[in-house]
Order: structure tokens, then C-alpha cells, then sequence
């Protein structure tokens, strides 16, 4: 029910874990073929953190990237060639919901994140390794949220784990794609 670019955007984001702010704003240069390295907007002002993800170690993604047009500076565009806008992603993920006739439905775009990160819990990754991908604050001591380097062991430790669960038969969420 979603165009191929809006099925890259959601894809993207189901693997990323990314907010639609610091999706939309993913670019070419902060990915050298292996990571993808960037600062989410809204971690930055509580935490400074950055988070490196290790494409190659999650199938589903390694493959996403390798297939995205390189038409814009930015990793994500539409079918015109254009970077997202949160607002656009937004508005064309609700219509492509209403299409599919998941109007009323209780999901959102966010609900991606929440899917990425009980996935990573079932495929046995710490609080540590899930918060290096989703650049969430990790625990309830402070100290240790202080302390806690996110280095890029704990993303390829937390990729390697949900690309190993993946693997032994959980669930994809495809979209349907059309013209």
C-alpha cells in the first residue's frame, strides 16, 4: 500500500531505530560503507551521545542501504528525489495507513522504535547494546548513564544478536509496495 520510498523510509526506521527528525536528516557522508555514525537531535541535549550503527551487521538494513539512490546528499528521498521532511514522511505513512485500512488503528510512526527495541530485548541484547543503537538514556542511575561509553562494540554486539533472531525466523514487517 506504500510507494517503494516511503518503504525504504519505514524500513529504514524499523532498523535504525531513528526518530523521524534524525531520519529524515541521515546523509551519505555520515556512512562509510560499514557504519552509519550520527547524533540524534533530541539524546544530544540530555546526553551528547552519538550512535554508530553497523550496517553490514544487520541483513535487512545492509541491504536497504545498498539498494537507496544516491541522487541527494541524503540517504532517504522520495520518489521525486527529494530529502523526507518529517512532515511529509508523517502525512504519507497516515494515508498509506488509511489506504490499507489501518486508519483508526493505534500506531504511529514512533511505534517503529518501540518495535526495534523489544526485538533487540528478545534477541537477548543488554540495556547497554540497545541503547547504542536507539541512543536512549539507559537506566535509572545516573552515574551510570555518565560512565557508560557507547562504544561501537556494544552496536555490533546488539546488531549481530537481532540479526541472529532475525535470522532464526522472526518476523519481517514487509510493505506491500505499488505504483
Amino acid at each position: 500500500v506504500a510507494g517503494e520510498d516511503l518503504a525504504q523510509a519505514f524500513t529504514a526506521a524499523r532498523f535504525t531505530l531513528a526518530r523521524e527528525d534524525d531520519l529524515c536528516g541521515l546523509r551519505w557522508d555520515q556512512f562509510d560503507g560499514r557504519w552509519l555514525v550520527y547524533k540524534p537531535a533530541k539524546t544530544l541535549k540530555s546526553t551528547g551521545v552519538t550512535v554508530h550503527l553497523p550496517v553490514y551487521r544487520l541483513d535487512p538494513l545492509r541491504e536497504l542501504v545498498a539498494n537507496l539512490s544516491r541522487c541527494t546528499d541524503y540517504l532517504l528521498t522520495t520518489a521525486e528525489g527529494r530529502p523526507w521532511t518529517p512532515s511529509n514522511l508523517s502525512k504519507r505513512f497516515n494515508d498509506a495507513r488509511a489506504r490499507a485500512g489501518l486508519a483508526g488503528a493505534d500506531r504511529t510512526w514512533h511505534d517503529l522504535r518501540g518495535t526495534g527495541e523489544t526485538e533487540l530485548f528478545l534477541a537477548g541484547c543488554t540495556d547497554a547494546e540497545a541503547a547504542s543503537i536507539s541512543g536512549h538514556v539507559m537506566g535509572d542511575n545516573a552515574q551510570q548513564r555518565s560512565y557508560l561509553a557507547r562504544v561501537r562494540g556494544l552496536a555490533e554486539h546488539a546488531y549481530g544478536k537481532w540479526n541472529r533472531y532475525l535470522g532464526d525466523g522472526a518476523q519481517v514487517i514487509r510493505l506491500v509496495t505499488g505504483n
